[in-house]
């Protein structure tokens, strides 16, 4: 079998750093294997290098996300002090993949270093160039980049097509890439190279470049958009041309990440827990079931007084004073492999949000007309509108003091709340959070306990009502309750308590 298409030659070299686990730092002996390869490229010809950083499926999505960035970080700083000197304009750009191939877990944990030469021509170059397909080559759906995309269908003279749309940040990402689709002539399969056109789109304060391509209709829906590579198949989405079978795909969940980007927000009035959102409907497909981050089918909504919006609401969550709003999803093609946990936005498995932290603390607690002062190491982990504390640290009797808190926030309002301003309809962006000075109520209870040698320690448990000021770090609170000791001074009796503290973030776990 052959291929035929066209094109122009743009050099490409691959090399590939491999991590030990939880490092962002190969060993030296990863380093000078890499040193031998690139030593041997001409420097004058590189065009830009591209570093794409993998992990292996071990902890949580996100955190293997930024470990592939920082690994990338890494890598791209040894090559600029060691190869180009400061002033190098050179194009040097790093993307951390996350989780990729779970087949072998060693050789996940990786940058995969791609040189581009500046392009050539051959000298006997024709319209057309024809390849043989052999095994050791594949032309593999990607899936990645169809997920930054909106698909529309279209009618050009009688003819169907399939009109993809994506976001400027998006096609600097992938335009390296030479990306193909499928077209038939009698016993030929045709590669015909996709073109992106930078067009104007959208409505109102969603009119601004994008780019855009079309492809037929019949070749998308069989083949979708491929690209090549060179070498055996690195990838669980082995859709290659041989039988020309999607092979090895499942449905799983996904960040629909064009529409992400093309969505509107506001608080709704007095409910922190929600914002209201509109995306255009042109940016949507009605054929298409879209989800919110916990599985729950989006119901879209239509205001006759703005006909070109789809209109809903999303689910806010919080920690340590920020704030966001989860994403819409959809569901795409995926790997078939047992224990799979996806990268690049990919759900296959449920997916919540937990967010942790390591923070000092210090403060006073008051306890019948008696005031003693605490200072600790506290380790908070947040669920959505929970919070479990546990507190280890001395006070000024010098006792050891243990606490174990859980409560949850009431409500949580920005001083901006108030101002009618806050209420506008603001574009997404990268700013899903609310940049506020956020005050929250919260409620709960606490259980607390002192020990020394004298045996005059203390055991209790406290229901409470606080209030709490974030900023950054820092984080001043005030808590007022009921207090019942079972054992040590006071025992036995219910006493009124009130709690002043401060909290400084030491650390903050995804």
């Amino acid at each position: 079998m052959s291929l035929v298409f066209s094109c122009s030659i743009n050099a490409q070299s691959i090399f590939r750093i491999y991590f030990e686990y939880g490092k962002t730092e190969p060993k030296t002996e990863q380093i000078e294997k890499f040193n031998k390869w690139f030593e041997k490229l001409d420097y004058n010809q590189i065009d830009s290098i591209v570093l794409l950083g993998f992990a292996d499926s071990v902890g949580k999505i996100e955190n293997n996300i930024k470990l592939s960035l920082k690994r990338t970080e890494h890598i791209k700083k040894y090559i600029k002090k060691n190869y180009f000197d400061r002033k190098s304009k050179l194009d040097i750009r790093q993307y951390g993949k996350g989780e990729k191939n779970k087949k072998i877990e060693d050789k996940d944990r990786r940058v995969e270093i791609r040189v581009y030469l500046i392009p050539t021509k051959l000298e006997d170059e024709v319209d057309s160039v024809g390849i043989e397909v052999a095994d050791n080559k594949c032309y593999i759906v990607d899936y990645e980049m169809l997920q930054t995309c909106f698909v529309s269908y279209v009618n050009i003279k009688n003819r169907r097509y399939v009109k993809l749309y994506m976001e400027k940040e998006d096609y600097l990402l992938y335009k390296k890439i030479a990306y193909f689709y499928y077209t038939y002539d009698s016993s030929k399969i045709i590669l015909n190279k996709v073109r992106w056109k930078s067009k104007t789109s959208g409505i109102k304060s969603f009119l601004r470049p994008r780019y855009e391509t079309l492809i037929p209709l019949e070749s998308y829906l069989k083949n979708k958009v491929v690209y090549y590579e060179p070498k055996s198949c690195d990838s669980c989405f082995k859709d290659t041309l041989i039988g020309l079978a999607y092979l090895g795909k499942s449905i799983c969940m996904a960040e629909d990440i064009f529409l992400n980007r093309n969505v509107e927000w506001k608080p709704r009035f007095l409910n922190p827990f929600k914002v209201a959102i509109r995306v255009p409907k042109m940016f949507t497909d009605s054929s298409l079931t879209y989800y919110k981050i916990d599985g729950q089918v989006i119901a879209w909504k239509i205001k006759k007084r703005k006909p070109d919006f789809l209109f809903t609401n999303l689910n806010t969550y919080s920690s340590n004073g920020y704030s966001q709003f989860s994403k819409i999803f959809r569901k795409m093609p995926c790997c078939n492999i047992k224990h799979f946990k996806p990268g690049f936005g990919f759900l296959c498995s449920s997916y919540e949000i937990i967010k942790s932290s390591f923070n000092i603390e210090m403060g006073v607690n008051r306890f019948n007309k008696e005031n003693v002062t605490y200072i600790g190491l506290d380790f908070i982990s947040s669920f959505r509108s929970y919070e479990t504390r546990i507190l280890l640290g001395i006070d000024t009797s010098i006792r050891p003091i243990l606490n174990y808190k859980i409560q949850k926030s009431i409500f949580e309002l920005p001083f901006e709340y108030f101002l009618p301003s806050f209420y506008k309809w603001r574009k997404a962006n990268n700013d899903y959070h609310f940049n506020y000075f956020p005050t929250e109520v919260y409620v709960g209870t606490e259980a607390r306990f002192g020990f020394n040698i004298q045996n005059n320690g203390f055991a209790e448990q406290i229901i409470f009502a606080g209030l709490r000021v974030f900023s950054g770090r820092h984080q001043i609170f005030l808590q007022k309750g009921l207090s019942y000791r079972y054992h040590g001074k006071y025992a036995s009796g219910l006493y009124s308590s009130l709690q002043i503290g401060y909290h400084f973030l030491i650390y903050k776990i995804h």
